[in-house]
Order: structure tokens, then sequence, then C-alpha cells
């Protein structure tokens, strides 16, 4: 149960923490857009039939970007092994 001091409290940190996730929000998209924007540019115009068609360059880029789309399914699987265990007995399904 939350007494009276816990409740003041709580009512006093939700305007920052609402102000800290609008923050990281706009700071992810931010970093989002300045990287994700130049690489899709460059993965255009290096493709196939393209005006800068390059394979080595295409393809260099091509797996460094589904690289980095894996990592929060990595992170996922790793997360869920705990509750995996739980439901199943064992991590490995």
């Amino acid at each position: 149960m939350m007494t009276p001091e816990d409740v003041h409290l709580a009512l006093k940190l939700i305007p920052i923490e609402i102000w800290n996730t609008i923050y990281m929000v706009f700071a992810a998209a931010f970093i989002a857009i300045v990287i994700g924007l130049p690489l899709g540019a460059i993965l255009t115009m290096t493709d196939r039939g393209q005006i800068k068609e390059s394979s080595f360059l295409y393809h260099s880029l091509g797996s460094l970007v589904n690289i980095g789309r894996s990592i929060p399914f990595a992170i996922l699987i790793i997360a869920l092994i705990p509750i995996t265990r739980w439901i199943v007995g064992t991590s490995l399904g």
C-alpha cells in the first residue's frame, strides 16, 4: 500500500518522467533519421540499375543494415529465456 508521502512523490515525479520519455523518443528519432536516411539513400543509389551502381558497396552496407536490424530480435530472445524456462521448464523450448 502506498503511503501519502509515496503518492506525493509519485505525483511530483510523473511530469518529469513524461518529459524524459518525450526527450528520449525525439533523441532516438533524430538519431534514426540522421543515420537511416543517408544509409537508405546510399543503398538505393548503389543498387543494380541505379545512378551510382556499386555491387560491393550495396552488399556491404546491406549486410551491416541487416545485422543492425537483427539486434533487437536477439535481445528479445535472450530476455525471454527466463519466461520460457518458467513456462516450459527448460530454456531450449
